[in-house]
């Protein structure tokens, strides 16, 4: 009797034990539906929000790059660059700027307009600016070139509307071109390195046919010429500026507005205009 009455609560237990195995089975069962369930939705918005963010990378590179995958060089016949860098679906596409009906005058800033020199002050400098750093404060000096207002108001009244485009950040630039135009008199707008190509080498270009202007109503001013797409029919390089309170290239330019006027097509007007301009005022030659 004592046996079968052991044998009985051993059994119950023996019951209890798998009723409770097959409850943590199921409780563990659940947990891991649920967490592949999650895990699965988890990765369905992800993908979903991958999608979306390729699908805006993508308009607006559509919308500010050049329609190619790689750069023109000199290897490439000058047919092949045209259709490339100047095709009309370039211009179609592009719409960094607003429309405008008059000419465009784009102008480089660093070594063009102004040079600056870091940490270390130059003898003479015109404007100080402070930058904050994990390293501690930087400062930059910067020197203006001697004819930039006397270039601003010559295109400003020959109705050019005046574009900066540097490959420098926005929190660089826009406190030097607040000081060059502080009344906000000449410079209608303003592109900073967002705004520029990435071309294969990781060098930024300049190209212009990504700002909505007209080809023929724009002239690039540059001192690099590295930094313009080709063919060069709207770039007049200039030498770089260094500091030197005696430099005259920016007031040689200045009657490039008086001679344009004669010419319907302004690439027409850069071509004769460097073909008759002195070595020493424009010290390249495009």
């Amino acid at each position: 009797m004592e046996n079968a009455t052991l044998q009985s609560a051993f059994i119950q237990d023996a019951d209890s034990d798998c009723c409770s195995l097959d409850i943590h089975k199921f409780v563990v069962t659940r947990i891991m539906v649920i967490a592949t369930s999650s895990i699965s939705y988890l990765g369905w918005l992800l993908h979903k929000f991958w999608l979306v963010i390729r699908s805006i990378r993508v308009s607006s590179a559509h919308q500010s790059l050049l329609p190619i995958s790689k750069f023109p060089d000199s290897s490439q016949p000058s047919s092949q660059v045209v259709k490339n860098c100047f095709s009309p679906l370039a211009q179609k596409q592009a719409n960094l700027l607003p429309p405008t009906h008059k000419k465009t005058l784009f102008l480089d800033l660093d070594n063009t307009l102004i040079t600056t020199k870091a940490q270390t002050p130059p003898k003479r400098y015109d404007l100080r600016m402070r930058k904050e750093t994990k390293g501690g404060t930087k400062w930059y000096y910067v020197i203006k070139r001697p004819g930039v207002d006397e270039l601003f108001r010559a295109a400003v009244d020959s109705d050019f509307e005046i574009v900066i485009f540097t490959a420098g950040s926005r929190d660089y630039a826009s406190p030097i071109l607040d000081w060059l135009d502080p009344n906000k008199e000449f410079i209608s707008h303003r592109l900073y390195r967002d705004s520029c190509t990435m071309i294969d080498n990781g060098r930024l270009i300049k190209n212009i046919t990504t700002t909505g202007r007209r080809l023929d109503l724009s002239v690039f001013v540059d001192d690099n010429p590295m930094s313009f797409v080709r063919p060069l029919d709207n770039a007049i390089a200039v030498g770089p500026f260094f500091g030197n309170r005696q430099d005259v290239v920016l007031h040689n330019l200045v009657e490039f507005f008086e001679f344009q006027r004669k010419y319907s097509d302004i690439r027409s007007a850069v071509k004769q205009y460097k073909a008759e301009s002195d070595e020493e005022e424009l010290v390249w030659e495009c």
